[in-house]
């Protein structure tokens, strides 16, 4: 007789057991004396086993039922006890490892998750380099458009201040090519008309007026004293109060509103005289 070999997916295979049972003529059963076949098979399963004493009680039993099948009897309650306890530890073994393939996979969706965002993290890092060089790219091409910018003003500047120049050339050429020539005539003793400088001066009262500048006063005309656009000078100049009477001896001139010049005037009461300093 054989004891069926019992399996399981998460257990280890049992060992067979085998026992020998004798039939004799007058029809009683003998079982053979397998002790030590029992405890070497108790030994497979548990090294560490050791063949438990035999109980009072057992003894008796063994006494009652004859020495060989109470042995066998208390061997496979040993057995069975011992297939037991193994089936416990394989039981927990595979707790131990489902436990231990959770948490591995457990901890592999945490990785896998770190990777994920480790990879969305570099993607915003590799995006944030690309507008930063695309950023670097934009200042370069403003840096030059400025420059450009920049020199065509200066060159605007320079162009528009030669243009001025040569308006102002323009307005008052009568006036370069013939002083020269009358300073030349006067040094030679020739008699020049006032009138004829004036006419040759008139371009430049009207350049000055095309220009903005507007006349303080006119040279001899008597006006009230205006301390903000007169300057008083010659006799008198300190003793000067605003709204007397006075003299323009020299204009003065005013830029939009603003008095650049201030006209010279004299007291009317006092001769005129050259100015002091």
């Amino acid at each position: 007789m054989s004891v069926p070999d019992k399996s399981n997916d998460q257990m280890e295979h049992l060992l067979p057991v085998e026992v020998e049972v004798y039939v004799n003529p007058d029809g009683s059963v003998t079982f053979a004396d397998l002790e030590a076949d029992m405890v070497s098979v108790a030994r497979k399963l548990d090294p560490g086993w050791m063949v438990p004493p035999v109980p009072s009680t057992a003894q008796s039993a063994i006494g009652r039922k004859g020495g060989v099948m109470g042995k066998i009897e208390h061997l496979w309650a040993t057995i069975v006890q011992i297939v037991r306890d193994q089936v416990s530890i394989i039981v927990m073994r595979c707790e131990v490892s489902r436990l231990k393939i959770k948490n591995y996979d457990r901890l592999v969706r945490t990785v896998e998750g770190l990777r994920r965002a480790l990879d969305t993290q570099k993607r915003a890092l590799d995006d944030l380099y690309l507008q930063l060089s695309d950023r670097d790219e934009q200042i370069k091409k403003l840096q030059g458009e400025y420059a450009s910018l920049q020199q065509q003003r200066l060159q605007s500047e320079a162009d528009s201040l030669a243009a001025e120049r040569l308006d102002v050339f323009k307005r008052v050429q009568a006036i370069a090519v013939q002083l020269p020539t009358l300073r030349t005539a006067i040094d030679d003793g020739a008699d020049v008309a006032a009138r004829d400088v004036l006419d040759l001066l008139a371009p430049f009262n009207e350049m000055l007026r095309d220009f903005g500048f507007e006349m303080i006063g006119e040279a001899g005309a008597q006006v009230p004293y205006d301390p903000n656009r007169h300057r008083p000078v010659g006799r008198g100049a300190r003793a000067v109060k605003a709204d007397d009477r006075v003299r323009v001896r020299y204009v003065g001139y005013l830029y939009k509103g603003q008095v650049v010049c201030k006209a010279e005037v004299v007291c009317v009461e006092q001769p005129e005289m050259v100015a002091e300093g």
